[in-house]
């Protein structure tokens, strides 16, 4: 059972990261538009925090920190690996 939770938890991990560097380096850049049967009841920000809220970079740094406190632990208790066994020891 703890392997079968360790290789979902890995396989979602490599996952998250290939969806975050496709969005990043493989996403589309569109043109931002109003959704054709609404009205803009106010123009969008122009300064301040709520500008700071479109950069992908801020999200990408907060992803990779997040990613880092919820597996750092895990593997930080495991690496490096203990690959040698100490033996049979006769008495």
């Amino acid at each position: 059972m703890a392997a079968t939770g360790g290789a979902m938890m890995f396989a979602s991990a490599v996952l998250f990261f290939f969806v975050l560097l496709m969005t990043i380096f493989a996403g589309k850049k569109i043109p931002q538009r109003d959704i054709p049967f609404t009205e803009t009841v106010a123009a969008p920000a122009t300064a301040g925090w709520q500008m700071q809220l479109d950069n992908l970079r801020y999200w990408v740094v907060a992803s990779v920190c997040l990613a880092l406190a919820v597996y750092g632990p895990f593997l930080f208790a495991h690496l490096p690996p203990d690959l040698a066994a100490t033996g049979l020891q006769y008495p």
